[in-house]
């Protein structure tokens, strides 16, 4: 059997980052994985130092670095075309892990119940819904709190 996942991720310095996003300099998604999986580690470090969290700093860091790879297939989708086309959208939801879950998101938390036309989660809590853009939330019961 052939597998050509490290192929895969070897492209990741390939493809670059999407041109709108207002970087002052040219970012290519291996860079920018390098860079989100060290911000991520530091993260955790300052929670379980300072804040009394009980954070894996290795789960962090193994989600942040990993967290783009579907780009090598896909490239750096702008989120016009990654959340406000419908079929691209519905895929995303198929395979979003955080629905049905408890979810907790600066402000709030409740379960996770859809992802709205801008690509952003919806949660419902006691207070009512909320839509959530991704990197606020924490997904609980798959590797506790990450």
């Amino acid at each position: 059997m052939s597998h050509s996942f490290f192929a895969y991720i070897a492209r990741m310095r390939y493809i670059s980052r999407w041109g709108l996003m207002r970087n002052t300099d040219p970012e290519n998604v291996q860079e920018h994985s390098h860079m989100v999986a060290v911000l991520a580690h530091a993260l955790v470090l300052i929670q379980n130092r300072y804040y009394g969290g009980t954070l894996d700093p290795g789960q962090a860091v193994l989600l942040a670095l990993y967290h783009d790879a579907t780009e090598m297939l896909t490239r750096d989708l702008p989120t016009p075309i990654k959340y406000y086309n419908p079929a691209i959208r519905d895929a995303y939801k198929a395979r979003c892990v955080n629905l049905g879950r408890h979810v907790t998101f600066d402000g709030g938390e409740g379960t996770a119940l859809d992802v709205d036309e801008e690509g952003r989660l919806v949660v419902q809590g006691a207070e009512g819904s909320t839509h959530v853009f991704t990197g606020e939330v924490s997904v609980h019961g798959i590797y506790g709190a990450v």
